[in-house]
């Protein structure tokens, strides 16, 4: 599945930054997180996933809420950079029915 292989890969790249600067990747809260993406590149094999739900660009959405749970569809992603919390920046039903896809 896109969606989970996208997530795995995004999420195992902040753990590797974490593992390796103490803290996790920035982000501004810009509805874009240029820096947030520029920060995993070395982490990543290729560009930045775009989002298969939603938004479906790569546009990340830096939110303080803890947990994460997704409020618009304006961005693909969204990331808390002090929990290191990465979900799919959707709220609507998975195709699947195994949850909302903010929940996975």
């Amino acid at each position: 599945n896109t969606r989970q292989e996208s997530l795995a890969v995004i999420r195992d790249a902040i753990e590797l930054y974490y593992s390796q600067n103490g803290s996790y990747p920035p982000c501004a809260n810009d509805g874009v997180g240029q820096n947030f993406r520029d920060a995993l590149k070395p982490f990543l094999r290729g560009p930045f996933p775009a989002s298969p739900v939603g938004a479906q660009d790569a546009n990340v959405q830096a939110s303080a809420t803890n947990p994460l749970a997704a409020t618009t569809s304006a961005t693909g992603w969204m990331y808390n950079p002090t929990t290191g919390e990465f979900i799919c920046n959707e709220n609507t039903a998975s195709a699947t029915g195994a949850g909302n896809y903010d929940t996975f």
